[in-house]
């Protein structure tokens, strides 16, 4: 794993798809993911040797024993992991890949767009690139916190054919029945937000200014505020009237439910709110390209068109308020 991302799916159906290991690359997922391993009973989380080459040897040898053992490989990674790719290309296991957004949305650009850093890692980072970069798409987006340059994800091709690869959003075949016996969730009735927080490409100090003007607005109309930051990308709102959830805590494992949650384009929007608000549109400091970017990449989710763009601090004092006149009305009602 790469990306929290995966962390509802995995929770929902690891049994299903018998999942009895999750491999994870940095320390943070490792945090992350066991909170999935705690409801999977039996399921253990694995975090690859430190190092480019330890991770890639310890990498490897788990695909070879997963070939040799006629086990099958699942995998969700979103955001692009080259070395995975490579490998899981020469070892051939048997997989199965559930994709969890499309990447399309991003900025398509050639390996000669490339940025060309000096020094001998540089170097060896080319000579790899020339040999294997033509089985990879290779997109762009804006850095976070205004920093100038771009970020570069490789988007694999063509798995092996013994990867069966599913449609973005997909779910494993006989789970549909469980999830109709589940039914739909009814509304959550409390004054509730979540903020869910992380870097942009605007200023961190104009990203925390909006988020605590938002703070001010829905604690003016009533409502207790969380704030889930991002595990990696923090951006650190400091706010003691909130309550703050732990960052390494997939958002779809969090029990409480939550009226709104409000958020600039995270995935994490999917996975919490009755109402999805997103303020992409208040961030007059983003580059128009990544905002574009950043819309349809959030429309292009399951359940993207859930999500609603306010413009203003007014519009969303307006919602918060509609929905807790509306809450005030059904108390009266009974």
């Amino acid at each position: 794993m790469v990306s929290l991302l995966p962390a509802g799916f995995v929770t929902a159906y690891g049994t299903a798809l018998n999942i009895s290991r999750i491999i994870v690359l940095n320390p943070v997922h490792e945090q992350a993911f066991a909170h999935v391993a705690r409801r999977l009973p039996g399921v253990t989380v694995q975090r690859l040797m430190g190092g480019a080459i330890g991770a890639a040897l310890s990498l490897l040898a788990l695909l070879l024993a997963a070939k040799l053992r006629r086990r099958r490989v699942v995998f969700f990674h979103e955001c692009c992991w080259p070395l995975f790719d490579i490998l899981v290309g020469v070892v051939k296991p048997r997989g199965r890949f559930f994709p969890q957004v499309t990447m399309s949305s991003f900025e398509q650009v050639s390996l000669a767009d490339l940025p060309k850093p000096s020094g001998w890692k540089a170097w060896v980072q080319r000579q790899v690139l020339r040999a294997v970069g033509n089985q990879f798409v290779v997109y762009r987006t804006a850095r976070d916190s205004a920093d100038h340059g771009y970020n570069y994800s490789f988007s694999y091709r063509q798995y092996p054919d013994t990867i069966e690869i599913a449609p973005v959003g997909a779910r494993p075949a006989g789970t549909e029945r469980a999830e109709a016996d589940r039914g739909e969730p009814t509304s959550s009735r409390a004054l509730t937000v979540l903020l869910i927080t992380g870097t942009e490409p605007v200023p961190d100090d104009d990203l925390r200014a909006t988020y605590l003007a938002l703070i001010d607005v829905a604690i003016a109309e009533g409502y207790a505020v969380h704030i889930k930051d991002h595990p990696l990308a923090k951006l650190g709102v400091p706010s003691a009237a909130c309550i703050h959830v732990d960052p390494t805590l997939p958002i779809e494992l969090i029990t409480e439910r939550f009226a709104f949650a409000i958020g600039v384009a995270s995935t994490g929007l999917m996975g919490a709110g009755d109402r999805k608000l997103s303020i992409l549109d208040m961030l007059n400091s983003m580059p128009d390209e990544a905002r574009r970017m950043r819309r349809e990449h959030l429309l292009a989710l399951p359940g993207g068109d859930r999500v609603e763009f306010v413009a203003d601090l007014a519009s969303v004092r307006t919602a918060l308020r509609q929905h807790r006149q509306a809450m005030a009305d059904l108390a009266a009602s009974r």
